[in-house]
């Protein structure tokens, strides 16, 4: 996954939380432009009323990327492709269609991919596994402090559990970087892998209509355990190792 090309679309999804037309306007492809003789004022780009989004797939035969976007509690979650290009050095946003006033930036949209199509609060059939009774204190603490950092959408708190080792290795005190999250409502963890040092939790949004897996690595630095990313792409880090989604279903 190109983290340049990560970038501009990590920054078109910002502006769509924003609103602003504009900073949206400017990250669509000038060949696009160009070829359907549309201006800065002729055209508005088609949008959604978001408050998170997560980028995590990439096709690199054709440039896209595939996302997952939701908007207050993750009530609705809506998977877009983008398809992007390079012109003249910089990544941009290659439109799907222009029809004489509307922009449709994305390539592709399946819509609430977490099955909650109606305005009523779906009743979820999730039951909670049951909590593995050997699971460390102090390494399953580090991960729900992690995750309560995460409920409340805390980035500075979320950054302090991250490896310090980590941290160095990927030079991220020379960059302003983001973690990257979920809108968690709450969680619970309850599986550990001893040969790995790995913790499982499940994570759910409102009403759990949607539960998450993911699996973090810990690593022990300087008597404390901290949470090992799985990568690092210049801008966001990925603190799991493993998701797997929807395992409600």
């Amino acid at each position: 996954m190109p983290a340049d090309a990560k970038k501009v679309l990590t920054e078109f999804l910002d502006q769509m939380i924003a609103g602003s037309q504009d900073d949206m306007k400017a990250l669509v492809a000038p060949s696009f432009k160009k070829k359907n003789k549309i201006g800065k004022k002729d055209y508005r780009v088609n949008n959604y009323g978001l408050k998170g989004f997560l980028i995590y797939q990439f096709d690199a035969d054709n440039s896209i990327f595939t996302c997952h976007i939701w908007g207050e509690g993750q009530t609705w979650i809506h998977e877009l492709t983008f398809k992007m290009a390079k012109e003249k050095g910089k990544w941009y946003i290659v439109p799907s269609t222009y029809d004489g006033e509307w922009v449709d930036p994305w390539t592709t949209v399946t819509a609430y991919v977490n099955e909650n199509q109606t305005t009523e609060t779906k009743k979820s059939n999730y039951t909670e596994p049951a909590v593995q009774k050997d699971i460390p204190a102090d390494m399953k603490k580090t991960v729900s402090d992690f995750l309560d950092a995460m409920v409340i959408q805390d980035q500075d708190a979320m950054k302090a559990f991250i490896s310090p080792e980590f941290k160095e290795k990927n030079k991220t005190e020379e960059v302003t970087y983001r973690i990257n999250n979920y809108g968690v409502t709450g969680f619970i963890v309850y599986k550990f892998d001893k040969s790995n040092n790995i913790l499982t939790a499940h994570i759910w949004g409102s009403s759990k209509n949607w539960v998450h897996e993911l699996t973090f690595t810990l690593s022990k630095e300087g008597g404390k355990w901290y949470i090992v990313p799985s990568s690092f792409d210049g801008e966001w880090i990925d603190p799991w190792t493993k998701v797997i989604p929807y395992v409600n279903e």
